[in-house]
């Protein structure tokens, strides 16, 4: 049930922390690539407030607009703006959840031709975190959902990559999440150079920043 997926010699950004460290790198060994912030690890504190006060389910379907030229790039672990960077920068993120799958889009300005990914994090009432990735580096090409650090296998899990339009939509089989009462959805985008000496990150629920914790997720939905 766990894929072992080689990595590229210039992978994507985030290595440095938790869970998208072991997602990215099931290898074990550490890519050269700076260390920015990582969007995929837990949201302690915001999972702990929703714990004591737990929110009522909205409707099945969400969306949300991000703004413009505001990613960010990694200096020296330091988060600088990088409003220049088109290939990162995301403009809206959609999210329904029907009866039977959660399907989720992420609008860029552009996506690049090589070294850039995309991310979603999907929190469920009984099994935690799940993260589904699409990314290309080099010869490396993947689409893998991945829950506490493991590639799950979900056959029917779809995506399409549409370039004209700058949009990257994947469905995710209900039955693949263990079929949970509801979703709570935050998306993420990143891109490097060639070189991975630069590298770029933009979260859909945030402007102009990255969280070490991880990203920022939505509202919860119920299945519609």
């Amino acid at each position: 049930m766990i894929a072992r997926t080689p990595l590229p010699r210039h992978p994507k950004p985030f290595e440095k922390v938790g869970a998208y460290a072991r997602h990215g790198n099931p290898s074990g060994r550490n890519p050269r690539s700076m260390r920015l912030r990582t969007l995929t690890a837990g949201l302690t504190l915001l999972g702990t407030a929703l714990a004591v006060s737990p929110a009522p389910a909205q409707a099945a379907v969400q969306g949300h607009g991000d703004a413009r030229h505001d990613v960010v790039r990694d200096d020296a672990g330091t988060d600088r703006p990088a409003p220049d960077n088109r290939t990162a920068d995301i403009r809206r993120l959609r999210v329904n959840h029907t009866g039977t799958a959660l399907s989720t889009t992420l609008v860029l300005d552009t996506i690049a031709k090589d070294h850039w990914g995309v991310i979603w994090q999907v929190k469920t009432p009984e099994q935690g975190r799940w993260t589904v990735q699409v990314l290309k580096f080099g010869q490396t090409k993947d689409f893998t959902l991945h829950h506490r650090g493991k590639t799950v296998a979900c056959a029917d899990m779809t995506k399409q990559v549409t370039r004209s339009t700058g949009t990257v939509h994947v469905v995710v089989p209900r039955s693949c999440l263990d079929d949970p009462a509801w979703v709570r959805v935050g998306g993420g985008a990143f891109a490097s150079s060639s070189d991975g000496m630069k590298q770029y990150a933009d979260d859909a629920r945030l402007d102009g920043e990255v969280h070490q914790a991880g990203l920022v997720l939505g509202p919860r939905l119920a299945a519609g």
